[in-house]
């Protein structure tokens, strides 16, 4: 299944960048707007529990976590959404 989900995604034709801001904010920028967002981090290690992921959208259209990231390694998983359909991504920050 996760292989036709994959080509259904890629079908979408959506593009998007995944960074942290200079405040360890989540940055998702899309190559359109009208997007939302959600996600969660995930200590890679188990040592904290999983943080909620809540986005607001920029007035450049990027989306912006609400909370910033704690430091140390984090793996995210973020569901971008738009017209009903979703794209999912998932990356590791320093």
């Amino acid at each position: 299944g996760w292989l036709r989900a994959a080509r259904a995604q890629k079908a979408l034709g959506w593009t998007a960048r995944m960074g942290l801001d200079g405040s360890r904010h989540v940055m998702v920028i899309m190559d359109s707007p009208g997007f939302v967002a959600s996600g969660t981090a995930h200590h890679p290690l188990g040592r904290v529990p999983a943080m909620p992921l809540v986005f607001a959208v920029q007035a450049d259209g990027s989306l912006r976590s609400t909370a910033r990231l704690p430091e140390g390694r984090w793996q995210l998983r973020i569901a971008i959404h738009r017209d009903g359909r979703v794209m999912r991504l998932a990356e590791t920050m320093p």
